[in-house]
Parts: structure tokens; sequence; C-alpha cells
């Protein structure tokens, strides 16, 4: 049977990396971590659990003790913070010393890339649980649930969805190349957008229970409402667009107007010329944004042509049926995934 000092071997490298820091005073070895500190300490717990946060039988340990601590990290850039050592509470039945070496190439994962210590932790025998506490300090002011303010817009980083359709296709297929699966493994916290958006962002929260949720955390905390419209009606042309959009506009005011996809409109007339059809339903956009004196963001197709070159990289050419897409519209933005085309998991940086 495999005893708890040798677990605790396994982690002496861990140990010896994290004691470059220059934060930290004492290590890993003793009662307790000597660290030393700025003023305005941000922390943050969290607990994974086998069998609700992450399934044993499917993923390797070093995704676990990853994921595990990119959550807790999540957290800590959520508040307008960035993180300077963390600890981690383990119990785990396995017998396997394999495994454990396997968990701490995680946790070497995220010392290297985030460059942070590990200060200490406490392992014991027991079903699979993770513990992380992470331990920061403000880029420049704290973003609370409760400081959000009337007039303010709602912004999103990333894309939402990504890793919970990676846990579906790592129950259905295992674990193979897939940018979902990828988005689920190893979760990226958000510091640079974080630092980006502290001086002027008023509140913050860390998407985990789903938007409409997290949300909802917010208005409840700062004693305020939202408003998110959402239209789903099937193939609508512009005219009905026009019509509900200035009701909205009218009836609960009308700041923004997104419309996902374009291709799924229609024109008002039927033609057989699709890329006519498009250049009717751009123009209609560009003549309502300017009536409602909005912006209106227009998410379009890209064609195959992509595909085709060296880099992957989109050009105006490639909008499908552009017509007059990129004549009418102010600005054009693509968006490039490069890790989408990287086979080696380790080489994808999770940034678009």
């Amino acid at each position: 049977m495999i005893t708890e000092q040798e677990i605790l071997e396994s982690l002496k490298i861990l140990i010896k990396k994290s004691s470059e820091f220059s934060n930290l005073l004492l290590g890993s070895g003793d009662d307790a971590a000597i660290i030393k500190t700025k003023e305005e300490l941000v922390h943050s717990l969290d607990i994974s659990v086998e069998g609700v946060h992450f399934l044993e039988e499917l993923i390797p340990a070093e995704y676990i003790s990853y994921r595990s601590i990119a959550i807790a990290l999540s957290d800590i850039a959520a508040m307008g913070a960035y993180p300077s050592f963390f600890s981690i509470g383990l119990t785990s039945n396995n017998e396997d010393i394999n495994w454990y070496k396997s968990f701490n190439r995680g946790v070497e994962r995220i010392i290297d890339e985030y460059q942070i210590p590990l200060v200490g932790g406490d392992i014991t025998k027991e079903r699979t649980n993770i513990s992380v506490s992470v331990f920061g300090h403000l880029f420049n002011k704290n973003l609370k649930r409760s400081t959000a303010q009337v007039n303010d817009d709602i912004y999103i980083t990333g894309q939402l969805g990504l890793a919970k359709k990676g846990l579906i296709e790592i129950k259905e297929n295992g674990i193979c190349n897939s940018p979902f699966i990828d988005a689920y493994l190893t979760p990226k916290a958000q510091f640079k957008k974080s630092r980006e958006i502290s001086p002027i962002a008023n509140a913050c929260i860390d998407i985990s229970d789903g938007l409409l949720n997290d949300l909802g955390h917010i208005c409840k905390e700062s004693g305020v409402g939202a408003n998110i419209y959402i239209d789903d009606t099937p193939a609508i042309n512009s005219l009905e667009l026009r019509s509900r959009a200035r009701r909205l506009k009218s009836d609960k005011g009308l700041d923004l107007l997104i419309v996902d996809y374009l291709q799924l409109m229609r024109g008002i007339t039927r033609s057989d010329n699709r890329e006519r059809e498009i250049a009717e339903i751009s123009s209609a956009l560009k003549s309502l944004a300017k009536e409602l004196q909005i912006p209106i963001i227009a998410i379009s197709q890209l064609s195959r042509q992509t595909e085709a070159r060296t880099d992957k990289k989109p050009q105006l050419s490639d909008l499908r049926e552009s017509g007059a897409l990129e004549q009418d519209a102010d600005m054009v933005l693509f968006i490039h995934r490069g890790d989408a085309y990287k086979r080696n998991i380790e080489e994808r940086d999770g940034i678009a």
C-alpha cells in the first residue's frame, strides 16, 4: 500500500520549484509557510469533488489538478486581481504513485504558466477531492458583485458553453484532439482582460453557473436589474427585424443589436441570387443602425477558402456571399483561433 510519505516525496519537485519565488520566505516542509506580501490580499477557496466536478475514470490526473487550480485562479481574475501564491489540499484513495506524479505535472504546468509558487498543502486518504486556496493582489481596484451601476453595459469575455461541450465529447469519445475538450481540461484564467478592465469596470463575476444565473447574482447584490432580449424567430427578414427593434427601442430602450447570424436571415423578396439577397439585408441593417442610432453587430459565416491557406487566417474575400458586406460595415473583425490547428495540446495557449 502506498504511504502518505511516498506521496509527499513525489511533491518535492514542486516545493523546490516554488522556493525560487522571492515572495516566499518559508515554503512547504514546515508546519506553515511564511509569505512576504502587500496590503489588500485577495483570497479564493475552491473545492473540486470527484463525480461532481470531474470524472476520475475518464480524465488523467494531470488535467484534474490543472483544471481544479485554474478554476480557483479564475475567481481571483474576476475580482480584478492577479495571483501571488496558492496551496492545495488533496484527498485520494489512489494506490498508484504514477497517478500522483501525473497530478504533479498539472500543478507544475500552473506554476510555470502563471508564474506563481505553491506554498503548501495537505494530503490524506479518502475519495478524491481537491481544495485549492489562491491568494493575489489587485491590479487597480477590486471588482465586486455588489457595485454594478444603473446604465452599465454588460460584457462577456470568452465564449460560453465550450467546456460543457468538451465534457460531453469526453463522455462520448474519450479525450481526443478537440478545442472543446481543451476548453474543459485546461481552462484559462483571464488575467490579461482583468488587468485591462479593472480601472473602468464597476462590477465583475466569474461565470460558472451560466450567464443568467451569475448575472442574476450581480443584480441581486447590486440592487439593480438587467435587460437582455433574445428573439429566436427563424428566417426573420429585415422588415420584421426593423419592426421589432423599433418597438423594443420605444418600449424598453435598446443600446445594442446583435444578429447571430446574418445568413440565417432572408430578404424581403425571395431571390435566386443569394449574394444579392445578403446585400439587401446588409443595406437594411446599415439603415436601421442609423435610424435607431445604435451599433449593430452582424455575425457572418466565412467560406472554406481559409482552410486552403497555410496560416488559416481569414480575409475580407472570405465573407460568405459577401456582396456589399465589406462596403456597408463600418468595421469588419475576424476571430482567428490558431490553436485549433495545433495538433499538440501543450502548444495551445487558448488565445484567439
